[in-house]
C-alpha cells in the first residue's frame, strides 16, 4: 500500500495543471457547501436564540387553557411549592414568571394598544439581557441639526436612520448600510446624539417603553403615560407610570407595542391576586418561562433532552390544572417555517453537489483520455490491473482531500469571524426581516459537526466518480491503448 501511495503521489505532480484543476473543483464544492450551510444554520440558531433562549424559554408552565386563550383570567399561581419544584430540578437552569396583558397606553392626545409585560427586573435581565437594549443614543431632528460637520448628501441620508440605538455598533451598522461614506463620522454622530435612561428596579413604580411605541406616543424619559385595560375577573385596570427608559428592541413588532414594568406593579395594575382563607395573598402570573441546561437548536437530537424535562414536569404537575409546553409547541409556526426552509436549503445543496459531481466527472473523463497510452504502457510492462486501479483511486482520494482541507482552512476563520461579527442587511433585506420580526443580521454558525458532514458528502461523491476509472481499467485493451 505504501508503494501504491508513493506512485499515486508522483503521478499527481507529473501533470500539475490537471491535478490543480481537479483539486480546485473539490475546493470550490466544499467552500460553497460549508459557507452556505453555515449561513443557513447560523440564521436558524440566531432565530431560535432570539425568540426561544431569550424570551419564550425552552418550556413554559401555563394554566390549562392559556395557550388556546391567553386571557388575563387564565393565569396561574406562582406558589412557593411550584418554585421549590423548579429550583430542585437539576436539569432546569433558570425560570422566570411573567404577567402579560393588553392595555391602552395614552399620553397627551395620542393613544395606542400595547402589550404590558410584568417582569422580575433582576431575573429578566439575566434571562433575556433586556438592559442591553436600553437606548443610549437617539438620532432625531434635534441631534441631526447639531451635525453640521456632515456633507449635505449624508445629512439627507441620515434622516432615514432616525430612532433609538442601544450601542454605537448599532448606529454604525445602520449608517454604513445606508452609505459607506458615513464611516469617518460615526464617533461624532454618536457624540451628538446621547440619550439617557435607566433600568427599572423591583417594586419601582416606573416602566420601560419600546422605542417605536415611544415615538408614536411622543414620550421621552421622565414623561408619564396612562395605562387602561381590563383586569382579572373583569376588574378595571388603570394606572399612571413614569418612564424610566426607552428600549431599542430587536423585534420590530415588540418595538412597536411592548411596555415592561416590575411584576408586582403589573399584578397591582391588573388585580391578579386573591386573598386566601388563611390570610395569605395568592399572586398570579400568565406563565413561567423555563430554560433547561440543554441547547435549543434546529437539530432534532437537541430537543430530545428538553422534551424529557417537559414530560417529567408535566407528570409532576398533573392534576393542578397546569400543563407544560415545549418551545416547538408554543412557536409551532416558527418551527415549521424553519423546518421547511431547512429542507429547501438541503435540496439546493444536493443540486449543487450534483452539478459539481458532473463537473468533476468531466475532469475524470479528461484524465482517463489523456492517460490512456500511459495506462497501456504500465500494463504492458507487467503492472497488474488491480494495482493500477488502486493507484487511480488513491490519486482521486488525495486530490479530494487536498481540496477539502484547503476549503476548511479558508472557511473556518471566515465563518468564526462572521459568527461574532454578523453581516448587517440594510434597505430591502431589512424590510423583509421586519416582516418576520427579526433584526436584519445574517450570522454564521460556529464550526461543529456540519464541518465534518459536508466534506464527507463531497468525499463520498468523489469516490463514486472513481467507479468509472475502475471499470475503464478493467476493460482497457493494451494493444489499442499503445496505439493511442
Amino acid at each position: 500500500m505504501k508503494e501504491m501511495l508513493k506512485i499515486a503521489w508522483r503521478n499527481l505532480w507529473r501533470n500539475k495543471r490537471r491535478t490543480i484543476i481537479t483539486a480546485s473543483s473539490v475546493f470550490f464544492a466544499a467552500l460553497i457547501a460549508l459557507t452556505m450551510r453555515s449561513f443557513q444554520l447560523g440564521f436558524y440558531n440566531y432565530t431560535i436564540n432570539s425568540v426561544i433562549e431569550h424570551f419564550v424559554g425552552h418550556l413554559q408552565i401555563q394554566q390549562q387553557d392559556y395557550h388556546n386563550n391567553p386571557s388575563i383570567d387564565n393565569v396561574l399561581e406562582f406558589s412557593d411549592s411550584l418554585q421549590q419544584l423548579l429550583s430542585k430540578d437539576p436539569d432546569i437552569k433558570f425560570f422566570i414568571p411573567r404577567l402579560e396583558s393588553g392595555a391602552m397606553a395614552s399620553h397627551a392626545n395620542a393613544s395606542k394598544v400595547c402589550m404590558v409585560v410584568g417582569i422580575n427586573p433582576i431575573k429578566e435581565n439575566y434571562f433575556s439581557g433586556i438592559s442591553k437594549h436600553l437606548a443610549k443614543y437617539k438620532i432625531d431632528e434635534q441631534s441631526i441639526q447639531k451635525m453640521g460637520f456632515l456633507p449635505a448628501e449624508l445629512r439627507v441620508l441620515i434622516n432615514k436612520a432616525q430612532g433609538y440605538y442601544s450601542s454605537k455598533e448599532k448606529i454604525k451598522d445602520v449608517l454604513l448600510a445606508l452609505s459607506k461614506k458615513f464611516g469617518p463620522y460615526i464617533d461624532r454622530i454618536a457624540k451628538e446624539s446621547p440619550y439617557h435612561g435607566h433600568y427599572i428596579k423591583p417594586g419601582e413604580n416606573q416602566i420601560l417603553v419600546a422605542g417605536g411605541l415611544a415615538n408614536y406616543l411622543g414620550v421621552n424619559v421622565g414623561d408619564s403615560i396612562v395605562l387602561l385595560g381590563q383586569g382579572y375577573h373583569g376588574s378595571t385596570a388603570i394606572g399612571k407610570y413614569r418612564i424610566a427608559g426607552i428600549l431599542a428592541l430587536p423585534s420590530p413588532l415588540m418595538n412597536r407595542t411592548f411596555i415592561y414594568m416590575p411584576l408586582r406593579c403589573a399584578q397591582e395594575l391588573f388585580s391578579t391576586y386573591d386573598i386566601k382563607p388563611n390570610g395569605d395573598t395568592a399572586r398570579y402570573v400568565s406563565y413561567i418561562a423555563v430554560n433547561t441546561r440543554f441547547q435549543a437548536s434546529i437539530r432534532p437530537y437537541d430537543y430530545i433532552p428538553i422534551e424529557r424535562v417537559r414530560q417529567r414536569l408535566d407528570r409532576e404537575l398533573k392534576g393542578k390544572n397546569l400543563r407544560v409546553l415545549g418551545w416547538k409547541q408554543i412557536n409551532k409556526t416558527l418551527y415549521q417555517q424553519i423546518q421547511s426552509d431547512n429542507i429547501s436549503g438541503q435540496i439546493i445543496l444536493m443540486v449543487i453537489y450534483i452539478i459539481i459531481a458532473f463537473g468533476v466527472f468531466g475532469t475524470v473523463l479528461m484524465l482517463m483520455a489523456e492517460r490512456r497510452k500511459e495506462f497501456g504502457i504500465m500494463l504492458s510492462i507487467g503492472m497488474s490491473r488491480g494495482k493500477l486501479r488502486q493507484t487511480l483511486v488513491l490519486e482521486i482520494f488525495i486530490m479530494t482531500v487536498m481540496g477539502i482541507i484547503a476549503a476548511i482552512l479558508i472557511t473556518y476563520p471566515v465563518v468564526t469571524y462572521l459568527h461574532y461579527h454578523p453581516i448587517y442587511l440594510g434597505n430591502e433585506a431589512a424590510k423583509a426581516y421586519e416582516q418576520f420580526n427579526f433584526e436584519p443580521y445574517m450570522p454564521t454558525q460556529l464550526p461543529d459537526i456540519y464541518f465534518l458532514i459536508q466534506p464527507l458528502v463531497i468525499l463520498i461523491m468523489m469516490m463514486l466518480t472513481s467507479i468509472y476509472p475502475i471499470i475503464y481499467i478493467s476493460k482497457l485493451k493494451v494493444s489499442k491503448a499503445l496505439r493511442a
